[in-house]
């Protein structure tokens, strides 16, 4: 049964995972509560900034750039990523970012749709296990 507009609302609102949609250009469109809460932020704030102003470092930046250039042009499959995002006091945030792609009505790349998870607690327990060993 294909969801309405009122229930995929609902669904986005309510879901712990934080959700965020960008354009081809990294132009953030849509965040859910949760990506909010995460980064700490208010809501509405982040949307129309990109998500290279969620990286602090010029390294970082650039990597990132360059990553988002390589899959608008080259289309490689989704795979999700470990990476640091950082909240609005600055402070970082361990993440892992499952993607995939938004196409619009004629089949054309629009942006991308992310669910984003705070990473912070597995990466606690591999450093752990690392210590252990």
């Amino acid at each position: 049964m294909p969801l309405n507009n009122d229930h995929a609302n609902t669904l986005l609102t309510n879901i712990s995972l934080g959700i965020q949609e960008c354009d081809t250009k990294g132009v953030i469109t849509y965040s859910n509560p949760a990506h909010y809460k995460l980064l700490g932020y208010e809501p509405g704030e982040i949307i129309g900034k990109t998500i290279f102003d969620m990286v602090c470092t010029p390294d970082q930046r650039k990597s990132l750039e360059e990553y988002l250039a390589h899959v608008v042009n080259d289309r490689p499959e989704p795979v999700p990523y470990i990476s640091v995002s950082y909240r609005k006091d600055g402070s970082p945030v361990p993440t892992k970012i499952d993607w995939n792609y938004l196409y619009d009505a004629k089949g054309n790349l629009s942006g991308f749709i992310s669910a984003i998870s705070d990473f912070s607690e597995y990466k606690e327990l591999q450093e752990k296990l690392q210590v252990e060993r």
